[in-house]
């Protein structure tokens, strides 16, 4: 192969490894945006940090004390620009895939149920176990994505910065790596927002909570219910004759 061929193959491979990253949407850059402008704020202003503080950590004392949007509000206080910048990157790596795939409408609420399932959970978590700190972040909305992200590639083989994976091996990777991260910083309750966020993604994914689908399987569940069987009469050994 001359050096020239070696050149046009390489440009090509280079390309179609271009044509693979995911679109860059509108909802995930003003999302970002949107999380960075807030950090930066209660950073630089006290009065907006001191309420956040209040109002935007989620532990069971604060929906204790009648502060139930916490169990929402949470989502949108981080800890700092690397969180940020971690969700912002997760995002973009499945949600804007997940945004043409599935509609703006369900990738929406792939993110809110996930934020206030997990929210529910912290809460009930911190009631009967107790957790190290209050939680904040939208790591339960990321996983949701992520999820999602993994149904709708299910058998397929999708690659991760080059290693070939399918959809189901990169969930289960991602479950055990948010054992390990919960492990390592102590705070255990993110297993239970990692679950909320699987869960909600792979109902919605999947389009389990459609109301059509949903009835219809019903109807299915009765008709095999009400499914009569007639059997022949049983064949009896005699013996010989």
């Amino acid at each position: 192969m001359s050096e020239r061929d070696c050149f046009n193959l390489g440009m090509e491979q280079r390309s179609q490894m271009q044509l693979q990253w995911p679109p860059v949407t509108k909802t995930v850059i003003g999302l970002s945006i949107f999380f960075f402008v807030f950090w930066l704020a209660t950073v630089l202003f006290e009065p907006l940090r001191s309420f956040a503080d209040l109002n935007m950590r989620l532990t069971f004392d604060s929906v204790k004390e009648g502060r139930f949007w916490n169990v929402f509000l949470y989502s949108v206080n981080h800890h700092g620009f690397i969180e940020i910048l971690f969700v912002g990157f997760a995002m973009w790596m499945f949600g804007a895939h997940l945004e043409k795939t599935l509609g703006l409408k369900r990738w929406w609420l792939i993110l809110i149920s996930s934020v206030i399932l997990g929210g529910w959970i912290v809460v009930g978590w911190d009631a009967l176990i107790g957790i190290a700190a209050p939680v904040q972040g939208f790591h339960a909305a990321v996983m949701g994505l992520i999820a999602a992200f993994c149904w709708d590639k299910w058998n397929e083989t999708i690659y991760i910065f080059t290693f070939p994976l399918t959809g189901k091996i990169m969930l289960a990777a991602c479950v055990g790596f948010g054992v390990v991260m919960s492990a390592i910083s102590g705070q255990y309750v993110r297993i239970g927002l990692d679950f909320a966020g699987m869960v909600c993604g792979i109902l919605i994914a999947g389009n389990f909570l459609s109301p059509r689908d949903l009835k219809t399987r019903f109807r299915l569940w009765r008709a095999r219910r009400r499914l009569k069987v007639v059997r022949g009469p049983e064949k009896k050994d005699y013996g010989p004759n």
